[in-house]
């Protein structure tokens, strides 16, 4: 079975999406985990794959949908910046889960988790250092605001 990752999960989501639309009930389930069924949530062992009772099974997409979205990972860049403002770049996309943030370079090969969007950020900005870049910024395509290191 596949492991948890953001593309199972939209995956599963339009899966289910699917199953209400057809009229078939969905209810909320654990996902495959390092062998075993995992809360889609944290990621921690449950003894049942279904999360929740039976009767609670839905075909309303909306709620299929609001479930989902309670549960889902933040994407998030980050942007580093050169100079006094004479570029910049993205560097990484990153997720944000509860508990950690997981990383990829733009470029690909660089891989990093972190225990928070803000740390990655971190990192990045003392990784990048060397090649000119004066500050890292954390932007989260959702908002309109950044989160940057301030000097």
């Amino acid at each position: 079975m596949p492991s948890s990752t953001p593309g199972t999960r939209q995956n599963t989501l339009q899966a289910a999406l699917d199953y209400a639309a057809f009229g078939w009930p969905v209810v909320p389930g654990a996902v495959w985990h390092d062998g075993g069924f995992a809360d889609p949530a944290d990621e921690q062992p449950v003894a049942d794959p279904c999360l929740r009772p039976v009767e609670a099974a839905t075909t309303d997409a909306a709620l299929v949908h609001e479930l989902a979205a309670d549960e889902a990972p933040r994407l998030f860049a980050i942007v580093e910046e050169y100079g006094e403002r004479e570029g910049a770049r993205v560097a990484g996309y990153g997720v944000a889960f509860e508990d950690r943030a997981e990383v990829d370079s733009v470029e690909g090969g660089f891989h990093l988790s972190s225990e928070s969007a803000e740390r990655a950020r971190t990192l990045f900005e003392i990784s990048s250092r060397s090649t000119g870049t004066r500050r890292a910024h954390l932007v989260w395509p959702d908002e309109t605001t950044t989160v940057a290191r301030q000097d």
